[in-house]
């Protein structure tokens, strides 16, 4: 019975580790998400036509928006919820996403077309500069729950 409870003890704490190493990825999957919803974006400028606001929608009912883009009908809502509830971005991606939805719609195709080629391109590179440093918090948080569950699991004996 005194393994099975020490068993146990060690199970949570890892568990606590995967939850804590789930949480750190958020900013990746945030900038990653960015990095498609561009891509969804220049497909809807290419082929269509449709206005910023048809955009939103569509994006909001095919792709895994943040949390600030679902249910809003203008860019001036989309701007203020980001502000209020950033969903995993680190403060200067969530500056880039508000100037570039802010700045939607005001151009010609072609302009919008390379608007969003770029601000593509800065999530991709932002991905790919904070990729090392989040796998890196992700081993440490599952290390840190295992261990942090053994060593509980050896004081209670």
């Amino acid at each position: 019975m005194k393994l099975l409870g020490i068993l146990l003890v060690i199970i949570c704490g890892a568990m606590l580790g995967l939850f804590a190493a789930q949480n750190s990825r958020r900013p990746l999957e945030a900038l990653r998400n960015a990095e498609h919803m561009c891509d969804s974006l220049m497909i809807m400028l290419e082929f269509e036509s449709p206005t910023v606001e048809e955009m939103i929608k569509r994006l909001c009912r095919e792709m895994n928006v943040p949390v600030f883009m679902r249910n809003v009908t203008d860019i001036n809502e989309l701007i203020k919820n980001a502000q209020s509830d950033p969903d995993g971005f680190y403060e200067q991606d969530l500056q880039r996403i508000c100037e570039f939805f802010s700045s939607l719609g005001s151009a010609d195709r072609e302009c919008e077309l390379s608007r969003t080629a770029a601000a593509r391109e800065y999530f991709s590179s932002r991905a790919e500069q904070v990729a090392p440093a989040v796998e890196r918090t992700v081993r440490l948080y599952r290390s840190l729950g295992l261990l942090g569950g053994i060593f509980a699991a050896v004081m209670l004996i």
